[in-house]
C-alpha cells in the first residue's frame, strides 16, 4: 500500500475510490474502498489481492487493523 486516504463517510470514500480508479486506469495501480455497511469478507479479499491505494472510513479501517487484515 502506497497511500491511505481516510474519508468521513462511505459515500465520499466511494467517490474518491472511483476517481482514483479512473486516474489510474492506464497503470497497474489498484484501489480499494473500505467502509461499513458491506461485507468485510469481500473487502479482505480485495486487500489480499493487493492495493496501492486504500480509501477508508475510520471505523471500518480500525476493524480491519484490529483483525490483522491491514498492517499500517
Amino acid at each position: 500500500t502506497r497511500a491511505l486516504i481516510v474519508a468521513p463517510t462511505r459515500e465520499l470514500a466511494e467517490q474518491i475510490q472511483v476517481a482514483a480508479t479512473q486516474l489510474a486506469k492506464n497503470t497497474k495501480i489498484r484501489t480499494v474502498a473500505i467502509y461499513g455497511g458491506v461485507s468485510k469478507r469481500m473487502q479482505v479479499q480485495q486487500l489480499r489481492r493487493g492495493a496501492e491505494i486504500i480509501v477508508a472510513c475510520p471505523g471500518r479501517l480500525l476493524d480491519h487493523v484490529g483483525d490483522g487484515a491491514i498492517n499500517l
